[in-house]
């Protein structure tokens, strides 16, 4: 997948190629993406990986922090957001019956309950997985440059294409 850098503007309004950023078909459709804006504390610098991940989930976890968002509306084949979003569900469903399961089977003590528990586990994390990798995939906007400027990641390349076109003329 490709990456490009939209200006805000036409990012917020959706005033983008009519071309699919995830297929790289043409589509008039639009999908409006909210992504939480984090802000960078200046002057500290994270010690790793894991580290990082803490700040963030403690920051995140943070109920008097306000919360701002980054609105915008990316082109997007309405069968292919039809698709994406029947998956999500499917998978967040295939999530609640494995947690209904292992439930039940810690509160039945019967002989079924460790191959119980054990299948449930593992469904809980090929969901989580599978619907972890589903948000992967999906294209990532990321504020940059006093916000003028979005980067779009994970894009197809005719998307990127008709991007530089449309800035050419």
């Amino acid at each position: 997948m490709a990456q490009t850098t939209v200006a805000f503007e036409d990012y917020q309004a959706g005033r983008l190629p009519d071309v699919c950023v995830i297929s790289g078909a043409r589509t008039e459709d639009r999908m409006i993406i909210r992504t939480p804006i984090a802000p960078e504390v200046t002057g500290t610098r994270k010690a790793g990986r894991m580290l990082g991940s803490m700040d963030r989930l403690v920051t995140s976890l943070d109920p008097r922090k306000p919360r701002e968002y980054l609105l915008g509306r990316l082109p997007v084949d309405a069968a292919i957001l039809r698709r994406r979003r029947l998956e999500l569900r499917v998978w967040r469903v295939v999530a609640a019956a494995a947690v209904l399961a292992l439930v039940a089977a810690a509160w039945v003590a019967a002989a079924l309950s460790p191959l119980a528990v054990v299948v449930s586990i593992a469904v809980l994390a090929v969901a989580s997985q599978r619907r972890a990798e589903l948000r992967r995939k999906a294209p990532r906007p990321t504020l940059i440059g006093a916000a003028t400027r979005v980067h779009l990641d994970n894009v197809h390349q005719e998307f990127v294409d008709a991007l530089a076109e449309r800035q050419a003329n």
